[in-house]
């Protein structure tokens, strides 16, 4: 049987604003900026928030520990993101119960196993019915994977000219 519960954990504004002031980075309230309300996105909550310059990209890789002991929550629960497009924006997600999948630590060869396959294909509806702050994340690995192996040459993008 399928029951809908309440999230344990109601995230607000004002709650990510008081873990966000929490850390070292930011000290000023007037410079933490809601793009949009918080809401639930999946199964946890979502703020988009605007941060002075350089700002985002620090909370990002420092906090996650931090924020999630701000908000009562363990660090698997938190998941701080931003994109190089948008350096000011800082996505913050928080899901209602922890997620070990979040600091399983493992390798490429370990999640491969003991195939011995050279391509790794995924589902792109699938990606994208992740939560939007996990998409970013993932596209900005994707992103870093690209940059370190530019020098490697690749098959190019396909492109199909019509009559």
């Amino acid at each position: 049987m399928d029951t809908m519960t309440e999230p344990a954990t109601t995230i607000t504004a004002d709650r990510i604003r008081d873990a966000l002031l929490a850390t070292r980075h930011i000290r000023n309230a007037d410079d933490i900026v809601f793009a949009a309300p918080v809401r639930r996105e999946g199964d946890g909550w979502i703020a988009t928030v605007d941060l002075p310059n350089g700002v985002a990209r620090a909370v990002a890789a420092d906090e996650q520990v931090g924020v999630a002991e701000s908000l009562g929550v363990a660090a698997c629960q938190v998941i701080l993101s931003w994109l190089p497009t948008e350096p000011r924006r800082l996505h913050v997600w928080v899901g209602d119960r922890p997620t070990t999948w979040v600091w399983a630590r493992r390798d490429i060869d370990t999640y491969f196993g003991l195939s011995y396959s050279n391509y790794l294909v995924l589902h792109r509806t699938l990606l994208q019915s992740m939560p939007e702050s996990w998409q970013h994340k993932f596209v900005s690995l994707l992103d870093d994977l690209g940059q370190a192996f530019a020098h490697v040459e690749q098959a190019g993008d396909l492109h199909i000219d019509m009559p």
